[in-house]
């Protein structure tokens, strides 16, 4: 039997007591004031009454150790552990490897489940540098192993290492088998939304140990969040804040761990624009330039364009509206004589005008003057009622041509 000392504040406190079968603390060993250990009756029969057995839930858990001085100090200590198994998965069937390392130890080997494992691998040496002895361990688990366990607890491993002054336990290590389903829970629909609105394209990964980590591609190549102002949700949603033109695209939802891969099937995401109007143009001349008329005035649908589906911009791209303008006064104005008549039974031929060139307007004067000139069409010899021309000492007749034109003749 071995006794192992503890020290606390530089007294004597109390030992341990070991053997194979397990450790006894005893409590009663203290220190009195004055530095020497103090005599009781039955000393013997109350170390018996006060040490008790260390149950496994007892057994120290394991610390990493990593100061050199700690592993290289002399005996009476516990071993100590280097490296303790951590959580791993079976991955298709790759068996999970667990691994082990502890100085001063005599031996190590796996436990799961509350049993040994026979089929561990156990190598030792001694580190040149501090000559201390270090025990290595090893342990395939594979899928077998866990599928033939029927335990209500997870398959779980922990080292053990051992030696002449105890033995301590680690960590337990979870083992579990890796997969990925292939179906998503919820896999991820087309969206459309008006640029400067928020929008999400939803994703819940297949159900998979580990769980999966959940990404997005957007033409196939992986999104930036931090350039393209897109996050992902804890849950794996993708968030589009403020949406751009330029987050249009179709996008891949992509769950992943170590077991699998899996791509949800392209959704788009549509940014669509709706129409805006221009301002309006000045208004046109009026039409009419005199009296009542009309202008208008115009925009276009451009600022900005329909894009994507968008609306059109609503109401009219034109409105009319009457004006007036005031007209300048016009005097008339005559127009040219017609030719001269034939000549008539009476002697004489007419001419005509009218006051149309132009004709008077908006309170314009009148044309002044006649607009019939009459004249003697014989030149002066016959008068009007056919006599004779008393200075010529001849009489005048006339008759109708056969052209329409009136003949004359002097007889004396």
């Amino acid at each position: 039997m071995i006794s192992i000392v503890f020290r606390k504040a530089g007294n004597l406190t109390g030992h341990v007591l070991t053997n194979q079968e397990g450790l006894w603390i005893n409590k009663k060993k203290e220190v009195g004031s004055d530095g020497k250990r103090e005599n009781r009756k039955g000393e013997d029969a109350a170390e018996d009454e006060d040490s008790y057995l260390l149950e496994e839930d007892d057994v120290p858990s394991a610390t990493i150790a990593s100061d050199t001085e700690l592993i290289s100090e002399g005996g009476g200590h516990l071993p100590v552990f280097l490296t303790e198994p951590v959580d791993s998965f079976v991955v298709k069937n790759k068996p999970a490897t667990l691994r082990c390392k502890a100085a001063h130890a005599l031996q190590i080997y796996f436990r799961c489940n509350n049993d040994r494992a026979d089929d561990s691998v156990q190598q030792d040496f001694v580190d040149p540098h501090t000559g201390t002895r270090i025990v290595d361990c090893e342990l395939n688990v594979t899928r077998d192993h866990i599928e033939e366990y029927f335990g209500k607890d997870k398959f779980k491993c922990e080292c053990i290492a051992w030696s002449g002054s105890g033995q301590i336990k680690s960590q337990p290590a979870v083992i579990d088998v890796a997969y990925l389903k292939k179906q998503f829970e919820s896999p991820p629909y087309s969206v459309s939304v008006e640029a400067g609105h928020s929008t999400e394209l939803r994703c819940l990964a297949p159900l998979g140990v580990p769980p999966p980590r959940v990404y997005w591609l957007r033409n196939n190549v992986p999104v930036d969040a931090d350039s393209d102002t897109l996050l992902v949700s804890s849950e794996g949603h993708l968030l589009v804040g403020q949406a751009k033109l330029s987050h249009q695209a179709n996008y891949t939802c992509v769950a992943e761990n170590i077991a699998a891969k899996r791509l949800s099937d392209p959704v788009s995401l549509t940014v669509y624009l709706n129409g805006g109007w221009s301002s309006w143009s000045a208004w046109s001349e009026c039409h009419s330039r005199c009296a009542k008329g009309g202008q208008k005035r115009t925009r276009t649908c451009t600022n900005p364009v329909p894009m994507n589906g968008g609306q059109p911009c609503l109401g009219p791209s034109q409105q009319k509206m009457d004006c007036n303008t005031a007209c300048p006064v016009v005097d008339g104005g005559w127009s040219r004589w017609s030719a001269w008549s034939i000549c008539g039974s009476d002697c004489t031929h007419t001419r005509r005008r009218s006051c149309d060139e132009p004709p008077p307007s908006h309170g314009g004067r009148s044309c002044q003057g006649k607009d019939i000139s009459v004249a003697n069409c014989t030149g002066g010899i016959c008068n009007e009622n056919g006599f004779k021309d008393t200075t010529m000492n001849v009489f005048c007749c006339s008759w109708q041509r056969e052209d329409g034109w009136r003949a004359f003749d002097r007889r004396r």
